[in-house]
Protein backbone atom coordinates (compact mmCIF):
# COMPACT_ATOMS: atom_id res chain seq x y z
CA UNK A 1 0.00 0.00 0.00
CA UNK A 2 1.51 3.35 -0.98
CA UNK A 3 1.25 6.73 0.77
CA UNK A 4 -1.85 7.97 -1.00
CA UNK A 5 -3.63 4.62 -0.55
CA UNK A 6 -3.06 4.43 3.21
CA UNK A 7 -4.04 8.08 3.70
CA UNK A 8 -7.26 7.52 1.70
CA UNK A 9 -7.98 4.31 3.59
CA UNK A 10 -7.61 6.00 7.00
CA UNK A 11 -9.84 8.89 5.86
CA UNK A 12 -12.48 6.47 4.59
CA UNK A 13 -12.43 4.01 7.49
CA UNK A 14 -12.09 6.55 10.32
CA UNK A 15 -10.94 3.82 12.72
CA UNK A 16 -11.61 4.28 16.44
CA UNK A 17 -8.59 2.97 18.34
CA UNK A 18 -9.12 4.79 21.64
CA UNK A 19 -11.66 4.22 24.40
CA UNK A 20 -12.94 6.57 27.10
CA UNK A 21 -14.05 4.97 30.37
CA UNK A 22 -16.47 6.64 32.78
CA UNK A 23 -13.54 7.64 34.97
CA UNK A 24 -11.63 9.16 32.05
CA UNK A 25 -14.71 11.10 30.92
CA UNK A 26 -15.18 12.43 34.46
CA UNK A 27 -11.50 13.49 34.71
CA UNK A 28 -11.63 15.24 31.31
CA UNK A 29 -14.71 17.32 32.14
CA UNK A 30 -12.98 19.91 34.42
CA UNK A 31 -10.57 20.66 31.55
CA UNK A 32 -13.55 21.55 29.35
CA UNK A 33 -13.79 18.33 27.33
CA UNK A 34 -17.26 16.98 26.63
CA UNK A 35 -16.79 13.33 25.80
CA UNK A 36 -18.92 10.24 26.05
CA UNK A 37 -18.03 6.79 27.29
CA UNK A 38 -16.93 4.50 24.46
CA UNK A 39 -14.77 4.36 21.37
CA UNK A 40 -13.26 7.58 20.08
CA UNK A 41 -10.46 8.75 17.76
CA UNK A 42 -7.84 11.06 19.23
CA UNK A 43 -5.81 10.88 16.02
CA UNK A 44 -4.06 13.78 14.37
CA UNK A 45 -5.74 15.44 11.41
CA UNK A 46 -5.31 14.59 7.73
CA UNK A 47 -2.86 17.43 7.06
CA UNK A 48 -0.50 16.15 9.76
CA UNK A 49 -0.80 12.58 8.50
CA UNK A 50 -0.06 13.74 4.95
CA UNK A 51 2.96 15.75 6.12
CA UNK A 52 4.35 12.74 7.97
CA UNK A 53 3.72 10.42 5.00
CA UNK A 54 5.57 12.78 2.67
CA UNK A 55 8.70 12.42 4.82
CA UNK A 56 8.74 8.64 5.26
CA UNK A 57 10.56 6.11 3.15
CA UNK A 58 10.28 2.34 3.13
CA UNK A 59 13.75 1.82 4.57
CA UNK A 60 13.16 3.84 7.74
CA UNK A 61 12.93 2.54 11.31
CA UNK A 62 10.33 4.46 13.31
CA UNK A 63 9.49 4.98 16.98
CA UNK A 64 6.39 6.46 18.53
CA UNK A 65 5.04 7.13 21.99
CA UNK A 66 1.28 6.91 21.97
CA UNK A 67 -0.76 4.94 19.47
CA UNK A 68 -3.42 5.57 16.86
CA UNK A 69 -3.67 6.67 13.24
CA UNK A 70 0.04 7.49 13.13
CA UNK A 71 0.83 3.93 14.24
CA UNK A 72 -1.00 2.58 11.20
CA UNK A 73 0.76 5.07 8.93
CA UNK A 74 4.23 4.24 10.29
CA UNK A 75 3.64 0.46 10.24
CA UNK A 76 2.37 0.62 6.66
CA UNK A 77 5.06 2.85 5.15
CA UNK A 78 8.24 2.13 7.13
CA UNK A 79 10.52 -0.87 7.23
CA UNK A 80 9.71 -1.33 10.93
CA UNK A 81 7.86 0.59 13.61
CA UNK A 82 8.17 0.53 17.41
CA UNK A 83 5.14 1.81 19.31
CA UNK A 84 5.15 2.44 23.05
CA UNK A 85 1.74 2.74 24.70
CA UNK A 86 0.20 1.63 27.96
CA UNK A 87 -3.22 0.55 26.68
CA UNK A 88 -3.45 -3.00 25.37
CA UNK A 89 -6.95 -2.35 24.05
CA UNK A 90 -5.44 0.17 21.60
CA UNK A 91 -2.75 -2.23 20.46
CA UNK A 92 -5.32 -4.99 19.94
CA UNK A 93 -7.53 -2.73 17.82
CA UNK A 94 -4.54 -1.46 15.81
CA UNK A 95 -3.24 -5.02 15.22
CA UNK A 96 -6.70 -6.08 13.99
CA UNK A 97 -6.91 -3.08 11.67
CA UNK A 98 -3.41 -3.66 10.27
CA UNK A 99 -4.34 -7.26 9.56
CA UNK A 100 -7.55 -6.18 7.78
CA UNK A 101 -5.63 -3.82 5.49
CA UNK A 102 -2.89 -6.36 4.78
CA UNK A 103 0.06 -4.98 6.78
CA UNK A 104 2.22 -7.87 8.05
CA UNK A 105 2.20 -8.05 11.88
CA UNK A 106 6.00 -8.28 12.04
CA UNK A 107 6.27 -4.68 10.77
CA UNK A 108 5.31 -3.28 14.19
CA UNK A 109 6.57 -3.97 17.70
CA UNK A 110 4.33 -2.81 20.52
CA UNK A 111 5.97 -1.97 23.83
CA UNK A 112 3.30 -2.01 26.55
CA UNK A 113 3.73 0.16 29.61
CA UNK A 114 4.33 3.70 30.71
CA UNK A 115 7.26 5.31 28.92
CA UNK A 116 8.90 6.32 32.20
CA UNK A 117 9.23 2.58 32.89
CA UNK A 118 9.76 1.09 29.42
CA UNK A 119 12.02 3.57 27.63
CA UNK A 120 14.92 3.50 30.14
CA UNK A 121 15.07 -0.27 29.55
CA UNK A 122 14.82 -0.06 25.76
CA UNK A 123 17.79 -1.80 24.16
CA UNK A 124 17.45 -1.58 20.40
CA UNK A 125 20.73 0.14 19.53
CA UNK A 126 21.14 3.27 17.41
CA UNK A 127 18.69 2.29 14.68
CA UNK A 128 15.93 4.90 14.69
CA UNK A 129 15.41 7.20 11.72
CA UNK A 130 12.27 9.01 12.87
CA UNK A 131 10.61 9.46 16.24
CA UNK A 132 7.15 10.80 17.03
CA UNK A 133 6.51 11.79 20.64
CA UNK A 134 2.75 11.86 21.25
CA UNK A 135 2.16 9.76 24.36
CA UNK A 136 1.52 11.23 27.78
CA UNK A 137 1.41 15.00 27.29
CA UNK A 138 2.01 16.03 30.89
CA UNK A 139 5.41 17.22 32.02
CA UNK A 140 7.93 15.64 32.40
CA UNK A 141 6.89 12.78 30.09
CA UNK A 142 7.60 14.39 26.68
CA UNK A 143 11.06 15.50 27.87
CA UNK A 144 11.83 12.06 29.30
CA UNK A 145 10.53 10.35 26.16
CA UNK A 146 12.77 12.53 23.99
CA UNK A 147 15.78 11.89 26.23
CA UNK A 148 15.49 8.11 26.02
CA UNK A 149 14.47 7.93 22.36
CA UNK A 150 17.37 10.20 21.39
CA UNK A 151 19.79 7.50 22.61
CA UNK A 152 18.50 5.24 19.83
CA UNK A 153 18.73 7.79 16.98
CA UNK A 154 21.05 6.57 14.24
CA UNK A 155 22.60 9.98 13.49
CA UNK A 156 22.87 9.41 9.77
CA UNK A 157 22.35 12.52 7.66
CA UNK A 158 18.97 13.34 6.22
CA UNK A 159 18.72 12.24 2.59
CA UNK A 160 18.43 14.93 -0.06
CA UNK A 161 17.79 17.64 2.54
CA UNK A 162 14.47 16.08 3.53
CA UNK A 163 12.53 18.30 5.91
CA UNK A 164 15.10 21.03 5.40
CA UNK A 165 17.01 19.57 8.31
CA UNK A 166 20.78 19.67 8.67
CA UNK A 167 22.60 16.33 9.01
CA UNK A 168 21.65 14.71 12.29
CA UNK A 169 18.87 12.67 13.81
CA UNK A 170 15.76 12.07 11.73
CA UNK A 171 13.34 13.14 14.40
CA UNK A 172 10.56 15.36 13.18
CA UNK A 173 8.16 17.21 15.42
CA UNK A 174 4.71 17.94 14.12
CA UNK A 175 2.60 20.59 15.81
CA UNK A 176 -0.58 19.26 17.39
CA UNK A 177 -3.76 19.43 15.38
CA UNK A 178 -3.91 20.40 11.75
Amino acid sequence: MDKSEILARLAQDKPLFHYMSEDEVRRAAPAGYTLGVGEVCFGVGPKVLRWIAEHLTGDMIMFETGAGLTTVLFATLAQHHYCCTFKSLETDKIRDYLERIGVPPEKVTFILGSTDDTLPRLEIGKILDFAYVDGCHGYPFPALDWHYIDKSQNRRPARDGQCGAPPGPRTLRVPGGE
